[in-house]
């Protein structure tokens, strides 16, 4: 299995990467990083756009305000639809996530 590095960045969301597809077809996208909530309790994440298409969340509970939680690394199945270049994009998953400089963010395609 092969690995490509599509983003790996400090916030805040949302972050978009361009890159060059080395294959079409399923892969895996491998996402980590960090985000907060201002109020403690807050379910907060992000959620991962490739072209169109909608691959998952991450997703963590902030249990304290303002307390910068790594959201639980995902693998998400994907599909690559065609060569040539495609985007992903990271967004916030919750109208309570927040993030800022302080956090840092990595998509890796396994293919």
């Amino acid at each position: 299995m092969s690995a490509l590095t599509i983003l790996n960045s400090a916030g805040p969301l949302p972050l978009k990467a361009t890159f060059q597809a080395p294959t079409d077809g399923p892969v895996t996208l491998v996402v980590s990083g960090s985000v907060y909530s201002t109020t403690a309790g807050q379910p907060v994440g992000v959620t991962v756009m490739l072209d169109r298409s909608l691959p998952g969340t991450c997703t963590v509970v902030c249990t304290s305000a303002n307390s910068h939680q790594t959201i639980v690394p995902a693998m998400l199945p994907a599909t690559i639809p065609g060569a040539g270049t495609h985007a992903i994009a990271l967004l916030p998953a919750t109208p309570s996530t927040q993030s800022d400089a302080n956090d840092f963010y990595q998509v890796t395609l396994l293919y």
